[in-house]
């Protein structure tokens, strides 16, 4: 019985872990799947996407460099926190100004998960950045707005940000009605100010997290399967455990139909407590990864988390622990053991 009820436990824990792998694995896929994947929404897909790399420019540098630039907008972007400068113009307050005890007269405009890093004083909200007290305009909360739900907005335009150097990216927007030619042309310029910086048109996808995504959800499948498919032989060593039962219910009449429903029931009930608290333990992950400390992980697997992603995510981990236990059905029935 010891035995029967460890392997009933190694058999449960694989199809939890398989649930919590693939629940995050669709949630990138889901997210990959977007049409919506620019890092500054209110951009046109005509862009230039400039990887600058950190400390190599400050925020006043790259707007001189700017001057000599012809675009519709630019921004920066920090890879890592997923913070964006950006100029407070209308394109961007329009999509802010809902509330009423919005400011537009400050720095910064914060995600609302981020509150924490905030402080108050002389009733005004202030945030510290770059060793500098930047004053909060509000705080935005996707998917009320519509800008990106990891990150803050700082004000390209402050003064108190004009020596800041930790982004990545200079991100150009050309303007929906720019032609070829004036994009090329603007990136050779940039390749001029930029020299040996890697330099390329948009192609739909967030910088510095798209490809990332790519690789994670090929390693995040490549995993559930691998652990998945352990079932074949923990199926057949968990089965085995009941063939003394089952001799005894072919003895007192049971026909195999009847043996395989047996079987099938158990199954069940293992697949419905392990899909509780596979449940469970993602939503608790993903809690966990919903902090700044995680930050940066949590927008590659977690933004599309929900729903979708756990229906998805639970059937498949079913369909192949269920295949797996109808192939070890087919051969123990072959061999007349069930």
């Amino acid at each position: 019985m010891k035995k029967k009820n460890i392997k009933t436990i190694i058999f449960s824990l694989i199809i939890i872990l398989s649930i919590i792998i693939f629940v995050f694995g669709y949630s990138v896929l889901i997210m990959m799947g977007k049409n919506d994947r620019k890092d500054i929404r209110f951009f046109s897909n005509k862009q230039i996407i400039c990887w600058i790399g950190p400390d190599y420019a400050s925020i006043k540098q790259v707007k001189e460099y700017m001057n000599n630039i012809y675009c519709v907008d630019y921004a920066l972007l920090d890879r890592g926190s997923r913070d964006k400068y950006i100029h407070f113009n209308d394109a961007f307050l329009n999509q802010i100004l809902e509330d009423e005890d919005i400011n537009i007269d400050g720095d910064v405009f914060i995600n609302f998960d981020s509150k924490g890093q905030c402080f108050e004083e002389n009733e005004e909200s202030w945030i510290i950045k770059n060793g500098k007290k930047l004053k909060v305009n509000g705080n935005f909360k996707s998917p009320k707005y519509e800008v990106d739900d990891f990150g803050n907005y700082y004000n390209l335009d402050s003064i108190n940000l004009k020596d800041y150097t930790k982004f990545d990216y200079l991100i150009i927007d050309m303007g929906e009605d720019a032609d070829e030619k004036s994009i090329n042309e603007t990136c050779e310029k940039l390749n001029e100010i930029f020299p040996e910086k890697e330099i390329h048109k948009f192609i739909g996808g967030k910088e510095g997290d798209m490809n990332f995504a790519n690789k994670y959800a090929v390693l995040i499948f490549a995993i559930g399967l691998i652990i998945a498919f352990n079932c074949i032989d923990f199926t057949d060593n968990w089965i085995k455990y009941y063939d003394k039962e089952l001799i005894i219910r072919r003895r007192l009449g049971a026909q195999t139909f009847n043996n395989i429903m047996f079987i099938v029931k158990k199954y069940s009930l293992i697949v419905v407590i392990s899909t509780v608290i596979g449940i469970a333990i993602s939503y608790g992950i993903k809690k966990l990864l919903d902090t700044d400390k995680f930050k940066l992980l949590a927008s590659l697997v977690c933004k599309e988390y929900g729903f979708m992603s756990i229906l998805f995510g639970v059937a498949t981990s079913i369909l192949i622990s269920g295949t797996m236990l109808f192939v070890a059905i087919l051969i123990r029935k072959s061999k007349r053991r069930i």
